[in-house]
C-alpha cells in the first residue's frame, strides 16, 4: 500500500470517528450555510494536526484544494493552528500556543 493510500484511509477513518452520521451529510452536501462552514473549518483542522497532506483533504472531503488551503489559512488566521515556517508545508503545522 502506498503513502498517499494510507493517507486517504486515516483521513477518512478520522472523518468517520469524529463526526456523527448527521454532521457527515452536513458536511458533505457542500451547502454555504455557516454551520456547515464551521463543521467544514473544524474537519480541516483535525485531520492538519493529523498530519494529513491538503490535496488528500481535499480528495477525503470532496472538496477543491484551493477550499482547504483557503479556510486552513483562515484557521491559521485566527490562532487556531501555526506552521512552522511561512512556507512550510500544512501537514506539519501544529497547535497554535
Amino acid at each position: 500500500m502506498s503513502k498517499f493510500q494510507t493517507h486517504i484511509q486515516k483521513a477518512n477513518d478520522t472523518i468517520v470517528d469524529r463526526y456523527p452520521e448527521n454532521e457527515l451529510k452536513k458536511l458533505f452536501e457542500g451547502s454555504r450555510s455557516q454551520d456547515s462552514i464551521d463543521l467544514l473549518r473544524d474537519a480541516v483542522q483535525t485531520l492538519i494536526l493529523n498530519g494529513i497532506p491538503t490535496c488528500t483533504i481535499a480528495e477525503a472531503l470532496k472538496k477543491k484544494q484551493g477550499t482547504i488551503q483557503y479556510h486552513a489559512r483562515w484557521l491559521e488566521s485566527q490562532g487556531k493552528i501555526e506552521r512552522a515556517n511561512v512556507r512550510g508545508h500544512w501537514e506539519q503545522a501544529g497547535v497554535a500556543k
